[in-house]
């Protein structure tokens, strides 16, 4: 099965600016390999690649890039680690700014769709939003949305998929290790509160960064529920106005920062929820380590970046991130999305 993605190189020819599109079936999944290495190693290959006509429509993208020249700015948006893992992504798009020096490196947080208005093209066209930008809003639920839960189901384990969080009152708060993905936990609705408030709440402290399934907080006395989805290609949809559905009286909000967020909102350290710098660094070494399909040579590109290679750029980066204050933390607070208006403002 294609990983397919989209490059998009933005260059200035005299006061006209010209978008150059790009494509590769097998690149969706491989963006941050690809695009670590910096604008002199990156352009060039980029422009070896067979050029297309236009945009390709959502469903055919796994991933995509914008190099915007004129304002040095890189967009991303695809992976398989980095869409799953809050934390490495945070601190893989840090380490890609510090490799693409004087540029502003921004995550796309709702994927293909912030790529399309960044470039000013139709959405309807070549998104599946509505004008309201939500995702499938004609479509019927999925078949576990709305499914009430017993108390059984939600009895805590010490390992699963989801973690939910509970204030019930000033007094009394409470974690749950689930089963489920969070969405399907929360589509339950307020019925949910009855076998919750009989489920037996975690003992220990939870487990760091194991939640794929995603986490939620919800306020009783404040009725007001935030929620990470967790899912790695679903996580840049915004579901928030299906939850709302089955939460009519309360404030629904979908966070897009994982755990790092979560903990703000139960008032705990974020190191008791995230893995340590170490860990974090050690896997964002084995994801560079990993060739992406980029990494050609032929007459325009130079030659590839062999493992010397490699290790020595990842080491010059290593030192300009361990002269950085409070770096890691800084990386897991400041995610950098795209911002909705860059492009509107720099192009007035």
């Amino acid at each position: 099965m294609a990983s397919r993605a989209l490059y998009v190189v933005i260059d200035r020819l005299g006061k006209t600016e010209v978008f150059l599109t790009y494509g590769h079936s097998w690149g969706g999944l491989l963006i941050p390999q690809d695009l670590f290495w910096g604008y002199d190693f990156i352009r060039p290959r980029i422009e070896s690649l067979p050029a297309i006509e236009g945009a390709m429509k959502a469903n055919w993208v796994e991933g995509a890039a914008v190099l915007d020249i004129p304002r040095k700015v890189l967009a991303l948006w695809g992976g398989d680690e980095t869409l799953a893992d809050t934390v490495l992504r945070n601190v893989y798009r840090m380490w890609t700014s510090l490799s693409w020096e004087g540029w502003n490196v921004y995550w796309a947080r709702l994927g293909y769709y912030d790529i399309v208005r960044y470039l000013r093209w139709p959405v309807e066209s070549f998104t599946d939003v509505d004008e309201n930008g939500r995702f499938d809003e004609g479509r019927p639920l999925p078949s576990r949305f709305f499914r009430g839960f017993s108390s059984s189901e939600l009895h805590s384990h010490e390992r699963g998929i989801s973690l939910l969080t509970v204030r019930w009152d000033e007094n009394r708060q409470e974690e749950y290790i689930l089963d489920q993905k969070i969405s399907e936990v929360l589509s339950a609705g307020r019925y949910l509160l009855v076998p919750l408030n009989s489920a037996r709440p975690l003992q220990s402290a939870p487990a760091r960064g194991a939640y794929p399934g995603g986490c939620a907080y919800l306020d009783v006395p404040r009725q007001s529920i935030e929620f990470w989805g967790g899912d790695s290609f679903l996580e840049s949809r915004d579901r928030s106005h299906y939850i709302q559905r089955c939460w009519s009286d309360w404030k629904v909000k979908e966070q897009h920062n994982g755990l790092f967020r979560h903990a703000q909102l139960t008032g705990r350290p974020w190191q008791d929820y995230l893995p340590t710098e170490d860990i974090t660094l050690q896997r964002l070494y084995d994801l560079l380590m990993t060739p992406g399909v980029l990494d050609f040579e032929d007459s325009r590109t130079g030659p590839v970046l062999g493992r010397s290679d490699r290790i020595e750029w990842i080491d010059r980066m290593r030192k300009r991130w361990d002269s950085t204050e409070n770096a890691y933390e800084e990386s897991l607070a400041n995610p950098n999305f795209l911002p909705l208006d860059i492009a509107e403002d720099t192009r007035a």
